[in-house]
């Protein structure tokens, strides 16, 4: 046991150095590349990737300590007390470092250049559904239903408001951002991320734009993640 521990422990400082290290090199470049007009497809993200790693990081050594070690210590908690697989506790170290990396750097990149990469949100998907496999069958199979659901719901609303407004509500990567965490939360919590996420937006641009009508576009994917995390630590925010 104790030598799992350790393992365990290895593996948290590991995904803590990458976690930080994209985090604060790979995703600016990925944006400024963006910005440039290359296109943002799988390729650019792993270019960005290697980047990110190769080159010398144009932070300070305080600031990658400090992001690696502030994600170490929250996926450690996460992972230990957080009961997320009581028949399999061992994963929950795995699942918590995708669960947490994904939301993160989605938050940041998407902060960025306004663009949530597929790569990202299609492994917090993938993962979301494994992690409901473990669980049971049943849970898998409710969750595909609710992947499902969510997509063609949410593009079906996307197409209406088109044709009402000639205006979409929301972004093709944050319907895949809801997707996604569709897989993990379930889909009875589609309605509470979006008015957790709709009032952080609006609080917040009342703040930024200093206005009680604030207009324009926004990055909305940072607020589904703060919504997903309230609605993930907090029950009690499920309202609906």
């Amino acid at each position: 046991k104790a030598g799992m521990m350790y393992l365990w422990a290895l593996y948290i400082g590991l995904s803590a150095a990458v976690i930080s290290r994209v985090y604060l090199d790979a995703l600016p470049f990925y944006a400024q590349r963006v910005y440039l007009g290359q296109i943002a497809d799988e390729a650019l993200w792993w270019m960005s990737v290697r980047h990110g790693f190769l080159q010398r990081s144009s932070y300070a050594l305080v600031w990658r300590v400090g992001t690696a070690g502030l994600f170490g210590m929250g996926l450690a908690v996460f992972a230990l007390y957080w009961p997320w697989l009581p028949t399999q506790p061992d994963l929950n170290v795995v699942m918590m470092s995708v669960w947490l990396g994904c939301l993160l750097c989605l938050a940041r990149i998407d902060a960025l250049c306004r663009l949530l990469p597929d790569v990202l949100t299609q492994l917090l998907l993938w993962v979301g559904l494994l992690y409901q496999l473990l669980i049971s069958e049943q849970a898998v199979t409710q969750a595909l239903w609710g992947v499902l659901g969510s997509y063609v719901f949410l593009r079906t609303l996307n197409a209406f408001c088109i044709f009402c407004f000639k205006h979409p509500v929301m972004g093709l990567g944050d319907i895949k951002l809801l997707v996604a965490l569709s897989a993990w939360l379930g889909l009875g919590m589609l309605g509470v991320l979006w008015f957790w996420a709709a009032l952080f937006c609006f609080i917040i641009q009342i703040i930024w734009q200093k206005t009680c009508w604030p207009t324009g576009q926004c990055a909305f994917g940072p607020y589904l993640v703060a919504a997903a995390f309230l609605v993930w630590l907090l029950p009690d925010s499920r309202l609906f």
